[in-house]
């Protein structure tokens, strides 16, 4: 459910706090500023949020710099680090006042928080005081998508899209999505700076028949009348059995 005087957000803020202080408005000057201390393990993430930040809000994207909260003024965001144990590896912090202040135990945990402080800015510029703790309910949050030759563009996208809604593993059709394994790879590396794991599906033996790699005649599995079962694989055939090893195997080492 909503939480009350702050934006909804999807998946819902486990715990919101309203505060009594000034809350936090962005002027279009902010900048994300890392803590100095953790900037190895955040410089990427900060710069995703950046970029994501400039899109939200039709302008370039803000400065990233590092920096101490006392470097930070009214309208930044400061990432960083923190003692969050409880909240667990992908929880996080959220506190809104002039500076928009975000913390996790680890990269992971900031990530998400960067989503939710997307989101909430895309609706408002400006944002009630208060403090936020919020982490996800599932390890694993997965989205299957429609094995279709979507144009890379299209992937990309969707790639940005289930991030934003935290989603953190996208599924797919390897053999039916129409993308070279050099476009797979290229999607992967960007899918990782977004926190999303691609995992391919290799649909064995069912889809063999509808792509560039046909199921052999010698092995398809046929009934005693000798009849052949369109697309299926005949595992009593230890040539067929190797041959559908050897094409899952190409997929793996390819991605």
């Amino acid at each position: 459910m909503p939480r009350p005087g702050l934006p909804a957000v999807l998946p819902a803020i486990q715990r919101w706090t309203a505060g009594g202080a000034q809350g936090f408005g962005w002027t279009g000057n902010g900048r994300i500023v890392v803590n100095t201390a953790d900037s190895a393990a955040l410089a990427a993430d900060a710069r995703t949020f950046a970029t994501d930040v400039g899109v939200v809000m039709h302008q370039p994207a803000p400065p990233v710099v590092t920096g101490v909260l006392g470097d930070a003024r009214a309208g930044d965001v400061f990432v960083g680090l923190g003692s969050t144990d409880q909240l667990g590896s992908e929880g996080y912090a959220l506190t809104v006042a002039p500076v928009l202040q975000l913390s996790a135990r680890a990269a992971a945990g900031v990530f998400w928080g960067t989503r939710t402080v997307r989101q909430l800015l895309r609706q408002s510029r400006t944002l009630p005081a208060g403090a936020a703790r919020d982490w996800p309910r599932y390890r694993i949050r997965a989205a299957l998508v429609d094995g279709q030759p979507f144009p890379m563009g299209w992937w990309f996208n969707e790639v940005r899209e289930l991030s934003y809604l935290k989603i953190n593993e996208m599924r797919f059709p390897a053999n039916a999505a129409g993308m070279t394994e050099a476009q797979e790879r290229q999607l992967d590396a960007f899918a990782r700076t977004y926190h999303v794991e691609l995992t391919p599906l290799i649909d064995m033996p069912a889809y063999l028949n509808v792509d560039e790699t046909p199921l052999p005649d010698a092995y398809a599995l046929r009934g005693d009348n000798g009849e052949k079962f369109d697309g299926a694989l005949d595992l009593t055939n230890p040539d067929a059995v190797a041959w559908a090893r050897g094409l899952i195997t190409g997929y793996i080492d390819g991605g």
